[in-house]
C-alpha cells in the first residue's frame, strides 16, 4: 500500500466563531491542537467533546485541525486506571510546563501550535487561538508498507528530527471508577504511539489492537524544548 499526502497552505485565514457556518476555503492549512487528557478527570470529557467537535466539524475557516488527545497517567492513582495513558504523554506535558514557565501540570490542558495553552473546555479560546494560528510549512508522508505492527514510510519536505503519533478515532471506554464512574467515554485523536525520528525513512511500532480505518499518521517539526510547531503532514493508514 502505498499513499501520499500533501497539505498545501495557500491564502489568509477569516476567523469564525466556533460552530458558525459559512463557505470554506479551497485550500486549508494545517494546525496542531493537543489535549491533555484523562478519563480519571471529571473536568476532561468537556474537553475532549470541545476537540471532538473540532477534529469532526472543521469550524474554523481555512484550517484543517490536527486533532492530538494525549492521555495522562498521574490521575491513575486515584481510582482508575486510563487504559490509554502513557508515561511519555506525562512527560511531554512536563516538558511544555518547563516551556510555558508553568510549576505544575494539569488536564484538560489545550495547545495550539506549541505555542499557546489554556483549559481545554473553552471553546472560543480554542477557536481563536486556532484561527491566529502561525502558518506552517507541509510535510509530505508516505506509507510504503504496514503489516499492521510494523508501519513503514517516509517523509520528506523537511529536515532534522520528527514527531510522529498514530492517531485513532472512535475509542470507548466504560469507566469502572473514579471521578468519571458509570460514565462511556468517546474519545477522538487519541495519540498511539509517540516516535521521534529523523526526516527521511521511517520505521515504527504499532498496537495491534489500533482500527486502521480509523486512524491515521500524524508527522510534525518541533524543537526538542518544544515550542512552534513549524511544518505538519498527515497520512491515512488504510
Amino acid at each position: 500500500m502505498k499513499l501520499t499526502i500533501l497539505i498545501v497552505l495557500v491564502g489568509s485565514l477569516a476567523l469564525l466563531a466556533f460552530g458558525a457556518t459559512g463557505e470554506k476555503s479551497d485550500t486549508r492549512r494545517p494546525v496542531i491542537v493537543e489535549l491533555f487528557t484523562s478519563e480519571g478527570c471529571s473536568s476532561c470529557p468537556p474537553a475532549e467533546a470541545v476537540l471532538n467537535d473540532l477534529h469532526q466539524g472543521q469550524p474554523i475557516d481555512g484550517v484543517d485541525v490536527i486533532a492530538i488527545a494525549w492521555h495522562v497517567t498521574y490521575w491513575d492513582d486515584l481510582g482508575w486506571v486510563d487504559p490509554l495513558g502513557d508515561r511519555r504523554f506525562t512527560k511531554r506535558q512536563r516538558e511544555y510546563a518547563r516551556t510555558f514557565g508553568r510549576g505544575n501540570v494539569y488536564t484538560p490542558q489545550m495547545i495550539v501550535g506549541g505555542t499557546e495553552e489554556f483549559v481545554g473546555s473553552n471553546r472560543s479560546r480554542a477557536a481563536s487561538s486556532i484561527a491566529s494560528a502561525a502558518e506552517v510549512d507541509p510535510i509530505h508522508v508516505t506509507i510504503t508498507s504496514n503489516d499492521h505492527d510494523v508501519l513503514c514510510g517516509t517523509v520528506e519536505g523537511v529536515e532534522g528530527p520528527i514527531t510522529l503519533v498514530v492517531v485513532e478515532d472512535g475509542l470507548t471506554s466504560k469507566v469502572q471508577r473514579g471521578e468519571n464512574r458509570g460514565k462511556t467515554l468517546t474519545h477522538d485523536g487519541v495519540a498511539r504511539t509517540f516516535d521521534r525520528v529523523e526526516a527521511g525513512a521511517f520505521e515504527i511500532a504499532v498496537p495491534s489492537d489500533v482500527n486502521l480505518a480509523n486512524a491515521r499518521l500524524v508527522a510534525f517539526a518541533q524543537s526538542d524544548s518544544l515550542g512552534p510547531i513549524t511544518a505538519v503532514g498527515v497520512a491515512g493508514l488504510e
